[in-house]
């Protein structure tokens, strides 16, 4: 019998792989990745990790990242990287994962600096408290997870 060839029900679109980092589907972004998705491809200008930890999906995080996923890709547009995104929208674990990873903390006190509207966090107390308010902000509960994650992100 002969190989079926590869058609066009076969291709994965970046938005199949953003879409199941969105919704924390590590089989579909495994199942993505094996059929051929880029682990950084944009989707509407925003790379799956980004959306990933945006959504607060701490598992689908680990499985881009275990894919190669580079963690300081930054969303078109807004340049904003999955860390910064992670501590905006109050996602602390993908943040601790990203942090972990070897996140940019360098990239997240410009954006900080760029988001309270100082032209740079001259000091690692200053990107302290910017990173502070910031996760605090958005941020309910778990005071001693984000003062800690406060902490390892002020540190140079």
């Amino acid at each position: 019998m002969p190989k079926k060839s590869k058609d066009a029900s076969d291709s994965v679109s970046p938005a199949d792989l953003y879409w199941a980092a969105r919704h924390g589907s590590e089989l579909r972004i495994r199942a993505a990745l094996e059929k051929g998705a880029a682990v950084d491809a944009l989707f509407d200008g925003r790379p799956a990790l980004v959306a990933a930890a945006c959504a607060d999906q701490p598992h689908a995080v680990a499985a881009l990242l275990e894919a190669g996923a580079s963690v300081d890709l930054a969303e078109d547009g807004t340049s904003l990287t999955p860390l910064a995104s992670a501590v905006i929208e109050g996602s602390l674990k993908c943040a601790e994962r990203l942090a972990d990873a070897g996140a940019s903390l360098l990239v997240f006190r410009e954006q900080c600096a760029t988001q309270t509207g100082t032209p740079e966090c001259p000091s690692a107390a200053d990107a302290y408290l910017d990173g502070a308010s910031i996760v605090v902000n958005h941020a309910d509960a778990c005071l001693e997870k984000v003062n800690g994650l406060c902490r390892r992100l002020a540190t140079p």
